[in-house]
């Protein structure tokens, strides 16, 4: 696992991530990878994770993370993003993009109240 995480460590440092970006993303993956040995078996091998990787999987971690981590829509969104990055690397773009982030709601804009306004008027 570990010469994995770093050669995909190495891959994100080319793609110019950010130092946080890359340590965040590698905890997510490590992780991932650890779902993927503990719950289905799967080895972590490069060649292996690929023949392996379908969505479910990627879903199933992403609803036991949310559940168990008690993450938030935007923690849900940057995990999505760290998995659909480590698909890219073990060269499945197709599965990558069938990975999509959950959306977020848009906030109504908030508008101040005519006391507030003369406030900052005067």
């Amino acid at each position: 696992m570990d010469t994995l995480l770093e050669e995909y460590r190495v891959w994100l440092e080319i793609q110019g991530r950010s130092k946080n970006t890359i340590r965040t993303y590698t905890g997510i993956i490590r992780r991932f990878l650890q779902f993927l040995h503990y719950n289905f078996g799967i080895e972590l091998d490069q060649t292996i994770l690929q023949s392996y990787m379908d969505k479910n999987i990627i879903f199933k971690f992403l609803a036991k993370s949310k559940l168990e981590r008690k993450l938030d829509l935007n923690s849900l969104r940057l995990y999505t993003r760290a998995i659909t990055s480590f698909l890219k690397f073990l060269g499945l773009e197709d599965l990558a993009k069938q990975i999509k982030a959950p959306k977020v709601n848009k906030r109504l804009p908030k508008f101040i109240t005519f006391e507030e306004f003369q406030k900052l008027v005067n």
